[in-house]
């Protein structure tokens, strides 16, 4: 007697599940529902079906299964190989679908397995920048990294330190975009840098990093430090050099300051002797008008003695200030070059002729240009040959002798100063 099956067979399914990419494999559990006497057998296969992807994600390889008869229900296991990637991304999915069944039907063929990602997000950072005042701008750079399937943003905004916005630096925000490819990548963040000019020490302003989205921070603070390009001083323009003569026009050396005062600042101008004078004796330079020159007009002193030609003369300079940049420097003094007018001068004074055996008197005069007592010595020449000699403003000589007597006279001045020679 045979007797004919008139049981349904039983049905397979197959359950989701997930799992984290590190603890692989991951397992699928085959579900047989129904009574049977004999094993259900299906095909196993993974699925791209879903954000996951073969081999990058995990193995695709199909496998048998078999669930054993007995009982209402029986399971029986299928585990995926997952690929560990290091990536920051989002939770993945794909399918293993049951095929080809034997002694069942398949009551839900497709299950879905929930890769959970277990990588740490990437981080940024900020760097530090130090610019030279005149640079124009500070460029940070803000770096990403890590392995990531995402863009990271980053609010970054700029802050007072010493620096103070406006003034040293314009205040700056903005939100910054890092594409996801590669293990790194970096974005540019400028702040405009203000060129002032004043002479102060380096100053610093923070850039910080906040509100990071698919990101974490690592260091997010950056300090932009500026080196300052302004030196406290005054300027003294000489030209060729100050050179004036005594009685004849005067010269002019211009003064400037070489940076921005934060208060008034006075130029006093002196002289160390009384060789020259200096107009004006004070210049004041303001915020305003720093930086353009003034004169100073030198004129030398008309003294009426004979004295070294040239000679210098100074000229001191000394600023005061409530700007404790400005008050009190150190300044050069301007040397003036003096010509003298006064050099001394002996004029002869005498007969155009005279008689034999008549004494002939020549007068010597020296201008006023002379100082102290002054000597004499004489001497008499016919046509370059010395005829006779003397220590007095007196001599003879004989016309009959013939031609025109020329006296020379060598005078010395006893303080020193330079002799003439006539």
């Amino acid at each position: 007697v045979t007797i004919h099956n008139d049981d349904d067979a039983p049905t397979l399914e197959i359950l989701d599940t997930s799992e984290d990419a590190d603890d692989a494999p991951m397992t699928f559990t085959v579900r047989r529902t129904g009574l049977t006497e004999l094993p259900a057998t299906a095909v196993a296969t993974p699925s791209g079906t879903g954000s996951a992807s073969p081999t990058t994600d995990f193995d695709a390889t199909a496998g048998a299964i078999s669930v054993a008869p007995g009982g209402p229900t029986r399971t029986d296991t299928f585990e995926v190989d997952l690929v560990d990637d290091d990536i920051y991304e989002a939770d993945e999915t794909f399918q293993v679908n049951l095929s080809d069944p034997d002694d069942a039907t398949l009551a839900d063929p497709a299950g879905t397995g929930t890769i959970i990602d277990d990588d740490d997000p990437p981080t940024l950072s900020i760097n530090d920048v130090t610019i030279d005042e005149s640079a124009g701008n500070a460029t940070f750079t803000i770096t990403r990294t890590g392995l990531t399937a995402f863009a990271a943003e980053v609010d970054v905004t700029t802050a007072d330190g010493t620096a103070t916005a406006s003034e040293d630096y314009t205040a700056t925000s903005d939100t910054i975009t890092l594409g996801a490819a590669g293990t790194t990548a970096t974005a540019d963040f400028v702040v405009p840098i203000t060129d002032d000019d004043f002479d102060e020490d380096a100053e610093t302003f923070q850039v910080s990093l906040s509100d990071p989205k698919d990101a974490t921070l690592a260091d997010p603070a950056g300090t932009g430090t500026i080196i300052d390009d302004d030196t406290a001083g005054v300027a003294i323009d000489e030209g060729d050099g100050v050179v004036v003569l005594e009685g004849d026009a005067p010269d002019t050396f211009a003064v400037a300051l070489t940076s921005e005062p934060r208060a008034e600042v006075t130029v006093t101008v002196t002289n160390a002797d009384d060789q020259t004078t200096a107009s004006p004796s004070v210049l004041t330079f303001t915020a305003a008008d720093w930086d353009i020159p003034q004169d100073v007009t030198v004129t030398a002193v008309e003294d009426g003695i004979d004295e070294v030609d040239p000679h210098t003369s100074i000229i001191n300079l000394a600023t005061a200030s409530f700007d404790g940049d400005y008050d009190g420097l150190p300044l050069e003094a301007v040397v003036v070059t003096v010509g003298d007018a006064d050099a001394l001068i002996v004029s002869i004074d005498g007969p155009g002729f005279g008689a034999v055996g008549v004494t002939s008197v020549f007068t010597a005069m020296v201008n006023a240009g002379g100082t102290g007592s002054i000597t004499y010595d004489w001497s008499a020449f016919l046509e370059g040959n010395p005829v006779g000699d003397g220590d007095e403003a007196t001599f003879q000589f004989t016309p009959a002798a013939g031609g025109t007597y020329i006296i020379s006279a060598v005078v010395g001045d006893v303080q020193g100063q330079h002799p003439a020679v006539f």
